[in-house]
Parts: C-alpha cells; sequence; structure tokens
C-alpha cells in the first residue's frame, strides 16, 4: 500500500452498510450498501477536500476483491471525515433514486 504524508488511507468497505462493524468505520446509520469510489470522489469534491485514488487494490481483509481505496488530505479528524462522507453518500443515493 502506497500511503503518503498528510494523508488518510480511505476504503469503500470503511462507508459498506453490508459490512461487520469490525470492518466499517461508520455507525450503520451513516453507511451505504456497497459505496463505490467514484461515489467517494464525487462526496469529498463536495466537501472541497484533494484526493487520489489508488485503483486495483484490496483491502487485507477482502484480498479478492479489488475495489482500490483513497488517498485524502487531512482537513479534519478522520472519524468526522467518514461521518461526512457517510452522511453526503446516503444523500446522494436518495436524491438519486428519487430522480
Amino acid at each position: 500500500m502506497r500511503r503518503k504524508k498528510g494523508m488518510y488511507v480511505i476504503w469503500p468497505l470503511y462507508l459498506d452498510a453490508r459490512e461487520s462493524r469490525k470492518l466499517r468505520r461508520v455507525p450503520k446509520e451513516l453507511a451505504v450498501p456497497g459505496p463505490k469510489v467514484e461515489e467517494i470522489c464525487a462526496a469529498l469534491r463536495r466537501l472541497g477536500l484533494r484526493y487520489e485514488v489508488v485503483e486495483g487494490a484490496a483491502h487485507p481483509a477482502r484480498h479478492w476483491e479489488k475495489t482500490g481505496y483513497l488517498l485524502v488530505e487531512k482537513k479534519m479528524p478522520k472519524e468526522a471525515l467518514l461521518k461526512r462522507l457517510g452522511r453526503l453518500l446516503r444523500r446522494v443515493r436518495s436524491s438519486h433514486r428519487k430522480a
């Protein structure tokens, strides 16, 4: 895994409502089923944060799923960032269903 100083590693499974709390990093009410890297990128753009996508990488606990991950600039605590991302993803998903 490629880490960079001043950046958080964000895996999609941190925001996945289908994952156990052991792997999911946000409460279930802030998670969405099967979040995609593209959706997380859109949420990060809305937050005005710089990020980098690392494609084809697999989380060690899910080594068979090549979901990729994001490197996100550290502008707030990681827990707060994940909660904000979860809220935004839920909002984006609910607006897509209505449209």
